[in-house]
Order: structure tokens, then sequence, then C-alpha cells
């Protein structure tokens, strides 16, 4: 799997200044805390700077790192170690911007904040005061180079679209994906039960769906999304020992040719993706049609599941290796 994100808070340390003066301030943070409380159009509408610096976080080979600001009133513009890297306008919404590029070890954050008025940036006028000041969380967000998309407009790269039809509920489920990676689709119940599971942009059915009836019936089902890079179940075989309780081939096991049913798959590719491995062979017990897993193995023979398959599974394997070095090899 892919796209774990980490989230590295920022909320301290800023040095504020305003009309001159530098202060000590945390945020979330406005400069309208007093002027702007009496009710009168009178409160200081101005442009302000925050700045602080922030250390390069702990990463991996390939991860990449964004800026991200859950709100920033009216409009700002963004510095990360001298270079403007956004500007944003809108003070009710989340925005993001990649700065791997830029990152040092020791990196200077700078955010000029302006809640004047102007023609642009709506709403123009309400009943409310336009707070000036970053007043909601600024983070860090790590993230693995394939991931769900985070560029387009602070959205969390995933649109989930319930309908009711009939008795049945029906979830779409549209992932955008930064990078590379096949999408996995899991809709779960309250009790984190399996009810439907599929692929990108298909449409899952949810037989007798529990509606969500308020307070006196709050039922909620979740839908997962997961990014799958490199996950490939090359060859399935049955293994069989007329002699032994034991089906290893060198214990004289003999494999046949298997079609499992997908929870088997997926229970192949969950261990695989637990224990961090490229490639491994997952031996299954089928109890009552339900996968229960025996061993894994992270050195597997292949020789006799290719016999019985077909499969070549050592070119598969060089294949994957080949696509992750890819980019080093001319």
């Amino acid at each position: 799997g892919s796209d774990m994100r980490r989230f590295i808070n920022l909320n301290k340390g800023w040095k504020f200044t305003k009309e001159g003066t530098v202060t000590d301030v945390d945020v979330p943070h406005t400069w309208n805390g007093v002027d702007g409380q009496d009710g009168g159009n009178d409160y200081k509408r101005l442009v302000c700077k925050y700045e602080r610096t922030v250390a390069r976080p702990e990463m991996t080979d390939g991860e990449q790192v964004y800026l991200e600001f859950k709100g920033v009133n009216s409009s700002c513009k963004v510095t990360f170690n001298g270079k403007e890297v956004c500007r944003h306008d809108g003070g009710y919404s989340k925005f993001r911007v990649n700065v791997t590029e830029q990152l040092l070890d020791d990196n200077k954050l700078e955010v000029e904040v302006d809640n004047r008025a102007n023609e642009t940036v709506y709403p123009q006028t309400a009943d409310f005061t336009f707070y000036g000041g970053i007043y909601r969380d600024v983070n860090l967000v790590v993230v693995d180079k394939n991931h769900f998309d985070l560029d387009y407009a602070g959205a969390p790269g995933i649109k989930v679209t319930p309908t009711v039809e009939g008795m049945a509920g029906v979830v779409k489920t549209e992932a955008f994906v930064t990078g590379e990676g096949d999408v996995k689709i899991t809709v779960l119940d309250a009790a984190d039960k399996v009810v439907a599971e599929g692929g990108n942009n298909e449409e899952l059915t949810v037989p007798n769906v529990r509606l969500w009836n308020g307070r006196i019936d709050p039922y909620l089902y979740t839908a997962k999304a997961e990014l799958v890079v490199g996950g490939k179940v090359v060859a399935c075989m049955t293994r069989k020992n007329d002699h032994d309780f034991r089906s290893n081939v060198e214990a004289g096991g003999k494999g046949s040719l298997a079609d499992p049913p997908e929870k088997f798959l997926n229970a192949a590719l969950r261990c695989a993706e637990v224990l961090g491995l490229d490639y491994c062979g997952v031996d299954l017990l089928d109890e009552g049609g339900e996968p229960y897993v025996c061993e894994v193995n992270s050195n597997a023979l292949f020789n006799e599941a290719e016999r019985v398959t077909g499969a070549n599974v050592a070119g598969a394997f060089a294949d994957h290796i080949l696509a992750q070095l890819g980019k080093n090899i001319r």
C-alpha cells in the first residue's frame, strides 16, 4: 500500500509582524481579536507577516513534503527559503503546496496575510468581522511519491458519492492518484465488516443498506481507499499431499492450478503489505470458504508454481525490480 500520510504540526513558535512591531505568537491567531469584537467597522484591515523556521522532516527516498494551511484570511503569499511557492485567495478553504525541491536542513517559512477590502475575494460584505490571520492549523505533510492527490484545492484526493436504489446502497468512489498505483475500494459497515469491494470508479452495491436516521439511528458506513503499488498476485496453486499432512513440495506435495475467490487474493496482498515485502509466497488455509494465514515466505520457491500455472514468476519479479530501478538505469 501507499499514501500513508504523516503530519507534523507547525502551530507553535511564529514571529508575527504588524505595523513594524514583532511579537511571538502561536497559531491559530488573528490580529483582530480585540478590535473586531465591538461590532463596528473600524478594525484593522492590512497586510501582516508570520514567519518561523521549519526543520527538515525525516524522509525516505522518494517521499514528498507539502505545506498545508487549513485557513488563512483573506489572501496570502507563502515564501519558503526566499522563494515564493504559492498565493491563495479565500479565507475559508484549505490549501497545500509541494515544497520538496526547496527543502534544506533548516528552512525559513514566511506568510504574508492580507485582509484588506478588495474586489476579488468573496464575500465582500457580511454581518461578521473579516478577521485577518492564520486562524487554523498549519502542517507539514509527508507522503510517498505515489499518493492520493494533494494538489487540487486542498481536497483529500478522494470523492465518494452514495445513492440509494430500492433496498440497496450504491457507492461510487473516485480516487485521484499522483504517481502510479492501483486503487482498491472497500466499504465497511459500522462493525468493520466488509460489505462491498472493488476498484476505482466502480459502482459498489451494499445490499439491504441500513440508512442513517439522525439521532434515532445514526448508522454510518465507511469507504476505504487503498493505493497499491506493485501489488499483484502472479500465480496461484493448491497443494496436496496424499501421504503426509504437510503439503510442501519438498515433502511430497503436488500442486494444481487454482482460481481462488477475491478474498483469498486480498488476504495474500495484505500479508505482503503488512510485512513490507515486494516478493513473497503466502500459504493460506481454506476453512469453510474463509482464508486463514498459515505462513508467509519471503524467499518462496516457485518452480512448482510455474510448472502448474504456466506463469513466469521469475520474469514478473524481474520486471518489478526493473520498474522500481528504471529511473536510474539507462
